[in-house]
């Protein structure tokens, strides 16, 4: 993969993140509704509606960093990279936001909170792959925010499953 376009990676990161968002997990449908934002939106790359839930139109946003640097050697982190005002960017949306670290060579799509970041991102973990368990945990991570946040008129900013302790 040495010598691939940045616009290929990233364009395949996109695709695999789709790919990954909208597994079945043994339902008839996705319980997610992805949509690509295309080059206007330069914090966000998608965003993702949840289905199924009655009386709301939950939502988040997604950040997509492809890379085939692979993995840091002491803690196995996905090396991608993110500057302050991309993340800044994305952590003001008053919604729950997310970076999905795709891993090109194996097609693993990791995902991280940015809720309330500000600094850069060198380097993703890899505690939260983009699989059934943790896709019902953010489908209910996020619909749990919006029934709150509808609850309390936006003033509770629930905590993320996803959260990187080790962000840097």
């Amino acid at each position: 993969m040495l010598g691939i376009d940045p616009n290929d990676l990233g364009e395949r990161g996109e695709i695999l993140f789709h790919l990954a968002i909208t597994e079945l997990d043994g339902r008839s449908h996705s319980r997610f509704r992805p949509r690509f934002m295309g080059e206007k939106w330069p914090a966000v790359d998608f965003v993702v509606e949840l289905r199924d839930v009655a009386g709301l139109t939950p939502f988040f946003f997604v950040q997509v960093k492809a890379t085939t640097n692979r993995y840091t050697a002491k803690k196995k982190r996905l090396i991608v990279r993110a500057d302050e005002q991309d993340i800044t960017g994305l952590a003001s949306y008053p919604a729950p936001v997310y970076i999905a670290g795709v891993d090109i060579e194996t097609e693993t799509v990791y995902l991280v909170s940015a809720t309330g970041k500000t600094n850069r991102l060198a380097s993703l973990s890899t505690e939260f792959p983009l699989n059934a368990t943790n896709r019902n945990i953010l489908w209910q991570e996020v619909k749990e925010y919006w029934q709150q946040v509808n609850r309390y008129a936006g003033t509770v900013v629930p905590q993320s499953h996803f959260v990187d302790n080790k962000w840097r």
